[in-house]
């Protein structure tokens, strides 16, 4: 069976982690408050030692630690404390106003990049890289596996896409 947990990394999972440092950090606040809104930790965040030196310290709640560790690498939380503070997002160790004002925001469009590879290959990975930069989430074909049904796979990242960006070229 399931847990909740699971299924809410598995839904987060499919957003990708911006490489912007205030994009990643308003990202994890927003997610954060999510779990406080699916009841998966608390909005205070309690924290011990996770070495014997006290240098780093995690979460004491279970699932917010298993959360940080899965989806963002480790359990460690001094430092994601430190800038969530300095953004507005804890105080604390308590999540904010600010922070709950993050729910209401939009998640990322999901954005089909549409070329011809003979002229345009350079240009969808340059459009690919900056929309990922932004917390977005294009889809370019050269992520398909090869051998796989791509066509199938092509329709239905096409059918879920909330925009369709089309790069003409002289050919196309």
């Amino acid at each position: 069976m399931t847990s909740d947990l699971d299924k809410f990394l598995e839904k987060r999972g499919k957003i990708l982690i911006p490489s912007g440092d205030v994009a990643r950090i308003k990202l994890l606040a927003k997610e954060l408050i999510m779990g406080v809104h699916r009841n998966l930790w608390s909005s205070t965040i309690s924290t011990m030692p996770s070495d014997t030196d006290g240098n780093e310290v995690a979460p004491v709640d279970r699932n917010l630690a298993n959360y940080l560790e899965k989806r963002w690498g480790d359990r460690h939380i001094r430092h994601r404390l430190e800038l969530l503070r300095g953004h507005g997002y804890v105080d604390h160790n308590t999540l904010t106003n600010v922070a709950f004002a993050l729910i209401n925001e939009a998640e990322p469009y999901n954005i089909f990049i549409s070329y011809k590879h003979s002229e345009s290959s350079a240009l969808a990975l340059l459009v690919n890289c900056r929309l990922k930069e932004h917390g977005l989430v294009p889809f370019v074909d050269m992520a398909l596996e090869a051998g796989g049904n791509w066509h199938a796979e092509l329709e239905e990242r096409i059918r879920d896409c909330d925009y369709f960006i089309v790069l003409l070229g002289k050919k196309s």
